[in-house]
């Protein structure tokens, strides 16, 4: 539902509600960019990176922010997805590993991951 073939950030579903909220999909690219630096990259974030783009699009296009106060807002959601995926290190782990052997899981595969802790 991302990438440029896709740009449907706007289309995840929430729980039974229908599309998801710009606070909710920017966590979400935010804690998948993050998880990606943290886990694969050394910490480093490629700047050429979609996701990069997609979250200054949900910034500026769905939240209004420029300037000093997206800035300040991108520097919240780095930290707290950094908090996130230091919490939840091994979950991510273990998600990443599954991917790796079977390139697609459903959402009850991931939660069964999740559930295992």
């Amino acid at each position: 539902l991302t990438g440029a073939e896709c740009p449907g950030y706007i289309r995840y579903k929430g729980q039974g509600q229908g599309f998801a909220d710009a606070d909710t999909v920017l966590m979400m690219t935010a804690v998948g960019l993050t998880s990606e630096a943290m886990l694969v990259s050394g910490g480093v974030i490629n700047p050429k990176e979609d996701d990069l783009r997609r979250l200054n699009e949900i910034l500026e296009d769905q939240k209004g922010l420029r300037g000093e106060a997206k800035d300040r807002e991108m520097y919240r959601v780095r930290l707290l997805t950094q908090e996130f995926v230091s919490a939840n290190h091994a979950t991510i782990e273990a998600v990443a590993e599954a991917l790796i052997k079977r390139k697609t899981l459903t959402g009850d595969e991931i939660e069964q991951i999740v559930k295992r802790g």
